[in-house]
């Protein structure tokens, strides 16, 4: 992490040291980051919405217990009835 104040020196790109900046990187303290629990859905590029970002409600944590999640479908294809022994990659 680079501090707040550090900005304008880390950005500088006039020196190409690397020793003089390396001090700027830090970990960061206690309590300056908040993590939380979040939903599955931030693993689905289609969802894009900001209560991604938010923490889960308790109702959603139980929505998303495994062996609540919604069963997928059988997969239908066109080639299903014809089978010459040869098999298929489409």
């Amino acid at each position: 992490m680079i501090k707040t104040d550090d900005f304008e020196f880390w950005l500088d790109c006039r020196s190409d040291e690397a020793d003089s900046v390396t001090p700027l990187m830090r970990g960061p303290e206690v309590g300056e980051f908040v993590w939380h629990e979040v939903s599955v859905r931030v693993n689905h590029v289609a969802n894009d919405d900001a209560q991604l970002v938010l923490p889960m409600t308790e109702e959603q944590r139980e929505a998303e217990q495994p062996g609540r999640t919604k069963k997928a479908s059988p997969r239908k294809t066109a080639a299903a009835d014809f089978d010459d022994g040869q098999g298929s990659l489409f």
